[in-house]
C-alpha cells in the first residue's frame, strides 16, 4: 500500500513538473526568422503590443519593420504581418485558422466608439483576400462571397454546402470557419 502511494506522488509530481516545462509563453518572431521568448503586453487605446526578453529589460514597441510574427499565450492569439488587400504597408492580423487555406483577423475601433471585424483568407502564401466584414464601407458583399467561393472552389461538395447554407443562414463568420476548417482536413 505504501509503494502505491509513493507511485501516485511520483506520477502526480511528474505531471506536475511536465505542465510547468511544456507551459507555453509569449514569442517573437523576427526578420531574421528566429523566436524569442518574451513576455508581451498590449498598451494604450489603440492596443499596441509590446515585449520584452527579460524581466530587467524595457518594454519594446513591436514593430514591423523587424517582427514578422507574435504569439501571445494567455489568449492563445498568433498575430502576423501581411499586406492587406488595398494598402501598400503591412498589417499584424491576427492567424485564425492554418492549412491550405489560412483564415486571418483584424478588429478596427471606428471613429463613432464602435469595434468592427474584417477576415482575410488565402491560400498557403498567396495575396490575402478579403472574405467577411463588418463594416459596411469595405467593398462589395457579392465580391467577397465570390472570393470565398473561389477558395473552396476546388472541393465542389464543400462548395454546394456553403450555398446552401447561405441561403438558410447567411454568410456568418461560424459558416465561413466550419467551411475552412473542413476544407483544411
Amino acid at each position: 500500500m505504501k509503494a502505491l502511494k509513493i507511485l501516485t506522488l511520483v506520477f502526480l509530481s511528474s505531471i506536475v513538473l511536465a505542465n510547468k516545462i511544456y507551459a507555453q509563453k509569449d514569442y517573437i518572431i523576427n526578420i531574421n526568422k528566429d523566436t524569442i521568448f518574451c513576455k508581451i503586453r498590449i498598451i494604450g487605446f489603440d492596443g499596441r503590443p509590446q515585449y520584452r526578453a527579460n524581466k530587467s529589460d524595457k518594454f519594446t514597441n513591436i514593430k514591423a519593420d523587424s517582427i514578422i510574427q507574435f504569439y501571445m499565450s494567455h489568449d492563445t492569439s498568433t498575430f502576423v504581418l501581411k499586406t492587406l488587400p488595398g494598402y501598400l504597408t503591412k498589417s499584424y492580423v491576427q492567424w485564425l485558422e492554418r492549412g491550405r487555406i489560412n483564415l486571418y483577423g483584424i478588429q478596427a475601433n471606428n471613429q463613432n466608439g464602435t469595434t468592427s471585424y474584417t477576415w482575410y483568407a488565402s491560400k498557403g502564401s498567396d495575396s490575402l483576400i478579403q472574405i467577411k466584414a463588418e463594416f459596411k464601407g469595405q467593398g462589395s458583399h457579392k465580391d467577397r462571397v465570390n472570393a470565398f467561393m473561389n477558395l473552396i472552389s476546388d472541393n465542389p461538395k464543400l462548395l454546394n454546402w456553403f450555398k446552401e447554407n447561405m441561403e438558410d443562414v447567411g454568410d456568418s463568420f461560424d459558416i465561413i470557419r466550419a467551411c475552412v476548417r473542413t476544407y483544411n482536413k
